[in-house]
């Protein structure tokens, strides 16, 4: 293993919560990022800790999709995911 690796991850961690930390303090209301903590599961941080939730859950099934398909450039489309999930938000906004 690289020695700068370790390094790059760290790097990579402190800047997921320093972001996580000023988007839970931006809004309609701004919050300073030194009370986030003392509002810590109101309204905005969970909202926050879900799009990063999201965000990996996406990135990894596109890892996925990309590994079993053995295709750098495989896409929902290729499995038809993307017409399903048109006709699913039709059907939501007709019904």
């Amino acid at each position: 293993m690289n020695a700068r690796v370790p390094v790059l991850f760290g790097g990579l961690a402190v800047a997921v919560v320093g972001v996580g930390l000023l988007s839970a303090s931006l809004g309609q209301y701004g919050i300073p990022v030194n009370e986030v903590f003392g509002t810590l599961w109101n309204v905005r941080f969970p909202r926050v800790a879900l799009s990063f939730v999201v965000g990996a859950v996406l990135g990894v099934a596109g890892a996925v999709m990309q590994g079993i398909f053995g295709n750098p450039l495989a896409e929902p489309g290729v499995v038809g995911v993307s017409p399903a999930a048109a006709v699913g938000a039709a059907a939501c906004v007709l019904g």
